[in-house]
C-alpha cells in the first residue's frame, strides 16, 4: 500500500509540474504580469536573494517589477526540473534556466516552488 500511494503521489507530482512550469513562465512574457497575479494569494511568499520574504500577491507583483521581471525573458532550453510530492498532497517545484532583462543583462536563476492545496476545493 505505502509504495503504491508513494508512486501516485509521484505521478501527480510529475503531471501538476511541467503544466505549472509551463503556465508561470508564459505569464512572464511579454510586458504585462496581469495573469501571474493568479498564482499568488494573500498568504504566498516571495524571496529573492536572501531578502526577507514579502508576503500577499499585491506585494509580490510590485516586487517582480521592482527587479525587472516586467520585461523579462525566461529561457528554460537546457534547463532543469524537479517535481516531487510533499506536505499535505502539494507539489515541490524546483526550476533552473536563465533570465534575460532590458539591457540584454543575462544570468542563471534557479527558481523553487511549494504547490499549496487550494483551501476551499482542494486543487493544488
Amino acid at each position: 500500500f505505502s509504495s503504491r500511494f508513494a508512486q501516485e503521489a509521484r505521478e501527480f507530482a510529475h503531471s501538476i509540474g511541467p503544466a505549472f512550469v509551463k503556465q508561470y513562465y508564459t505569464s512572464l512574457a511579454g510586458t504585462s504580469l496581469s495573469r501571474h497575479d493568479a498564482f499568488y494569494g494573500n498568504t504566498s511568499s516571495f524571496s529573492c536573494n536572501g531578502e526577507p520574504s514579502i508576503l500577499g500577491a499585491q506585494k509580490i507583483k510590485e516586487q517582480y517589477v521592482k527587479l525587472g521581471f516586467k520585461e523579462v525573458l525566461v529561457d528554460l532550453e537546457g534547463g532543469t526540473f524537479d517535481f516531487a510530492p510533499s506536505h499535505n498532497g502539494g507539489v515541490l517545484v524546483v526550476v533552473g534556466g536563465s533570465m534575460t532583462f532590458a539591457g540584454d543583462k543575462t544570468c542563471p536563476f534557479t527558481q523553487t516552488f511549494f504547490l499549496a492545496p487550494d483551501e476551499v476545493d482542494g486543487n493544488v
